[in-house]
């Protein structure tokens, strides 16, 4: 990565540089002069061998059987001995060792495993005494490129400096022919890293993730082909690396499409897309497999007259189309912005599409179906188009997460309006009576809940206890919640069942939605306790479920008639009032807390039992209230 980076440091630098042209004095051996013969004989370098049997290396094709081959080609290198740094330079796609006249002068990666670096061009000095008229030059090659049908040996000799001149100018043109798509690319890389960015901090905005993911696989993919138009040196590992972006491409691209688009990914698709992947994942463990395994898988994918790579492209393609298409069908039912979406999504599958048609056209006509102008033109159009979309979806998106942003803290505010509300509708300290001790634990499931309860001393010295749970949670339960609490208010003289019917009424001509259970209670001086229940969960006293009729929730049918229960209370009784997120509490397990668990815990105080029900798993809003009654005749004993 550190010599990719460089790369990409003179990148900057190389826009305003110009070719420069071959220097002279250069000897070029071309393909004419050399021949060719599959295996590998060390005796192969001796300048006098028999090549009657070897072949052209002009009409030279990779084998599927057979990576290991020799070259050996005969120049006049008579000039050579007078320069003051005789040189040859190699550029061939694998390793080799290099001879002049039998004694060899350099070695280029590991002739056992064939592992090389990519598109390295190197020079390597020659002795004086091994220059000649009619000087044989040898190449022992192993050939890891059956990908690359067009790739040859290319050799020249000359000067070391003059030759390393003439690279670093093949080297600068290549660099500032594709400085503007690399440019590209790298901006798309950076969106790729800033959307991940967004997702971290957003992880609900999965759009975010796969566009980024997309993103930053294309960038990899097209910069691992700039490096080696670049003649950086990599090795088959970070080669490899460049390689898995195509893995991921295809499936960030096609579930960004339905994300977007809030639909479901259908099953075909799915399908498709975990066979486009297992297939990348044998073609990466072809390349990647020891020599003799990999030579033969490669040679199979790239190589005529078998084209599973060819069949991996148009796959690849089609899952992309049918994606597109199958996530904004419909356009006119869609909304402006996805519309906008859809046609950004559009020209980058089509931009992919026409890229995708040449590529194929290229397999079956020959790997030089795409060189030169023609691979310029359409590299460069697919490349400005892609980026243009890339950016265009990235306002959108961020413009979509500002508009989220702006949302949530509208919706905070409110929240917060809503808790100081039912803060001050369901205070931290409640009126009591002389002679009893009251103890409250309120925990909403959320910011704001539906539980509430109400502690009041009614004119004739009775404590009054309301204790209520609305169906559902959050903000709609709280308001619900503050509505009874309001129409509770003023109503010191009705006994508990006509507090709940009149409460019923009221949330009857509200016409709100949902229920809400109620358990009032009034505490007599005396010790007589009566209650009336409209479908919550009956008090326990002294740890025993306490026997009350229930009548129906508030809020389920007009004109419901509540019936009270009366209980007397001794001195010292201890009676627990509590809301079902109690019982309703659920572990990981899906296993509720329960009656028994509640009625075993009913004796201890408010708190405790409040967070047995939380630490057990809480799934509701949690009330409780305990009382303990001790009259004034035993306070003042």
């Amino acid at each position: 990565m550190r010599k990719l980076s460089a790369l990409l440091i003179v990148i900057s630098f190389a826009c305003g540089l110009h070719a420069q042209s071959s220097s002279p004095g250069i000897i070029t051996i071309s393909p004419q002069q050399c021949v060719w013969h599959a295996g590998d004989n060390p005796g192969w370098a001796a300048p006098g061998l028999d090549e009657s049997g070897w072949q052209p290396y002009s009409l030279w094709k990779p084998s599927r059987e057979q990576p290991r081959l020799w070259i050996r080609c005969h120049a006049n290198l008579a000039a050579l001995p007078a320069l003051p740094e005789p040189a040859i330079q190699v550029a061939f796609p694998g390793a080799y060792a290099l001879f002049v006249n039998g004694q060899q002068v350099g070695l280029s990666g590991d002739l056992g495993t064939g592992a090389a670096e990519t598109d390295v061009i190197r020079s390597w000095r020659i002795p004086s005494a091994a220059a000649g008229a009619a000087a044989t030059i040898a190449l022992r090659a192993v050939y890891a490129g059956a990908h690359h049908a067009a790739a040859t040996a290319r050799l020249e000799a000359g000067t070391m400096s003059v030759l390393n001149a003439q690279r670093d100018s093949r080297v600068l043109a290549a660099i500032r022919q594709d400085a503007s798509m690399a440019a590209c690319y790298l901006v798309i890389g950076a969106i790729g890293l800033a959307l991940l960015g967004f997702y971290l901090a957003d992880r609900s905005r999965k759009e975010l993730l796969l566009l980024g993911i997309a993103c930053f696989a294309l960038a990899l993919l097209r910069l691992g082909f700039f490096a080696g138009a670049a003649e950086v040196p990599l090795s088959s590992r970070t080669f490899n690396c460049f390689q898995a972006a195509q893995l991921v491409l295809p499936l960030a691209e096609v579930l960004f499409f339905f994300r977007i688009a809030g639909r479901r990914v259908p099953r075909a698709i799915a399908a498709g897309l975990a066979i486009e992947v297992m297939m990348n994942l044998v073609l990466a463990a072809a390349l990647a497999a020891p020599l003799n395994i990999s030579y033969r898988l490669s040679a199979a994918i790239y190589l005529p007259p078998f084209y599973p790579y060819g069949v991996l492209i148009l796959f690849s393609w089609a899952l992309l189309l049918c994606g597109v298409l199958t996530a904004f069908w419909s356009p006119r039912r869609l909304l402006r912005r996805l519309q906008v979406m859809a046609a950004l999504c559009g020209a980058w599958v089509a931009a992919d599409s026409v890229w995708f048609a040449f590529e194929l056209a290229g397999l079956s006509h020959g790997s030089s179906f795409l060189l030169g102008h023609q691979y310029d033109v359409l590299a460069e159009s697919r490349g400005y188009t892609v980026f243009a979309v890339v950016v265009a979806l990235m306002v959108l998106l961020l413009r979509d997460q500002r508009m989220v942003v702006e949302e949530r803290a509208a919706l905070a505010g409110e929240m917060h309006a809503a808790q100081e509300i039912q803060r001050r509708l369901v205070p931290t300290t409640v009126q009591t009576v002389p002679g009893i001790k009251l103890a409250v634990a309120f925990q909403p499931m959320r910011e704001v809940g539906g539980d509430f309860y109400q502690c009041r001393i009614l004119p004739d010295g009775t404590q009054r206890i309301l204790l209520g749970d609305v169906s559902g949670k959050g903000a709609a339960a709280a308001m619900t919640a503050t509505l009874v609490i309001g129409a509770s208010k003023g109503r010191q003289s009705d006994s508990p069942s006509v507090l709940l019917r009149h409460l019923n009424c009221a949330l009857q001509e509200s016409e709100i939605a949902g229920f809400v259970t109620c358990l009032c209670a009034h505490i007599a001086p005396g010790g007589i306790l009566t209650l009336a229940n409209a479908g919550h969960l009956p008090p326990y006293r002294n740890g025993e479920e306490v026997q009350v009729e229930s009548g129906l929730p508030l809020g389920i049918a007009p004109d419901t008639a509540y019936a009270e229960s009366t209980v007397r209370l001794a001195a010292g009784d201890t009676l627990t009032l509590l809301s079902d997120g109690v019982v309703e509490a659920r572990n990981a397990q899906g296993h509720l807390f329960g009656f028994d668990r509640t009625r075993e815990i009913s004796g201890k105080s408010a708190e405790e039992i409040a967070q047995a029900a939380r630490q057990y798993g809480q799934q509701d809003d949690i009330t409780v209230l305990t009382l303990t009654f001790a009259p004034a005749e035993v306070l003042h004993a």
